[in-house]
């Protein structure tokens, strides 16, 4: 019994030094991805560069992006290419070149990725262009 115990999680578990994921002691638990929105960068006044970081949670996950001039996001551009992410449990970078903005403008955006357990967006975020 106290095997079974000392064995229940991953990794180092009461003293004993196990595998990253030891195959009877534990499975990765799948989940729709997690998604951050990070802020704009090298915004100019027709362009800016979105980004985003997203986990794909255990499942291929696909990431994308939506931005709009209206903070509601009620009507939303995805003017730009999906972008495969992986299936890992690591955090992925994601970034897109949005260009065609107009100057003097605030844009609103947001990191949305999926997977064959959901979809899930991040915080939106703004900027203004010069």
């Amino acid at each position: 019994v106290f095997l079974l115990l000392a064995l229940s999680g991953c990794g180092n578990s009461d003293g004993i030094n196990l595998p990253p994921c030891f195959p009877f002691a534990c499975q990765p638990t799948p989940a729709a991805p997690s998604v951050s929105t990070n802020a704009a960068t090298n915004v100019t006044i027709n362009s800016a560069e979105l980004n985003g970081n997203v986990n794909p949670n255990w499942k291929d996950t696909g990431g994308w992006f939506e931005w709009s001039t209206l903070a509601t996001m009620s009507s939303y551009s995805t003017n730009n290419p999906g972008q495969f992410l992986g299936s890992g449990n690591n955090t992925v970078t994601i970034s897109y070149l949005a260009i065609g903005l107009t100057s003097s403008t605030t844009y609103y955006f947001r990191t949305v990725a999926y997977n064959v357990l959901g979809a899930s967006t991040g915080s939106i975020v703004s900027f203004t262009t010069p």
